[in-house]
Order: structure tokens, then C-alpha cells, then sequence
């Protein structure tokens, strides 16, 4: 890379510009060339692979099982009579917060 070349400013997570850091120095190149290098490559198509919609949705399927398994069996209209899902302790908030309204009445 020449000084001649564009130069742009951007901010960046600390974790990724540690991470950035530790790949330029195993790569035994400064910080600018590791990224050069990792954006040319991603271009060339080398880092990035088409998007395989029935492994996302498998995926999907899968996480939502482990997340709300009391719903696995309802159809789109009892999930929606049902409302949207509350983790344990909000559910305990919201008692908290319906007793505090009526013990001020």
C-alpha cells in the first residue's frame, strides 16, 4: 500500500481489535495489512459461502424447541391467544407489580 492510498476511519469493538491484533501478529503483518488482507478475501468469495435456508431453518427449529418447549404442540392461533413467551423471573416481576397496584388501591 502506497500513502497515496484512500484512507478510511472507523470504530470498531475492542474485542475485535484484539482479535485483529493476535491474527496480524501470527500472521507476522501489522494490524492495516491483516485487514486488507481478511476484506480482500472476502470478496474473492473465499470467506463467504451461499446461504443454505433449510440448514437456517433447521437451526431456527432446533433453538426454538430448547426455548420454549411447552409450545411445541400449538398452532399458529393458540400461540398467539397465548401471548408472547415470559421468562421465569419476569414472570415474577409482573406479580410483583400487580400487587404493589392493588395493595395501593
Amino acid at each position: 500500500m502506497a500513502r497515496s492510498d484512500p484512507q478510511i476511519n472507523i470504530r470498531i469493538p475492542a474485542e475485535l481489535k484484539e482479535q485483529i491484533e493476535a491474527a496480524a501478529a501470527e500472521n507476522k503483518r501489522s494490524m492495516i495489512a491483516e485487514i486488507v488482507a481478511r476484506l480482500e478475501q472476502s470478496f474473492s468469495g473465499q470467506a463467504l459461502q451461499p446461504l443454505d435456508t433449510d440448514v437456517l431453518k433447521d437451526a431456527v427449529k432446533e433453538a426454538f424447541r430448547e426455548m420454549f418447549p411447552e409450545r411445541l404442540g400449538l398452532r399458529d392461533n393458540e400461540w398467539r391467544e397465548a401471548g408472547p413467551p415470559i421468562e421465569e423471573h419476569q414472570q415474577k416481576r409482573v406479580v410483583r407489580r400487580t400487587k404493589s397496584k392493588t395493595d395501593t388501591k
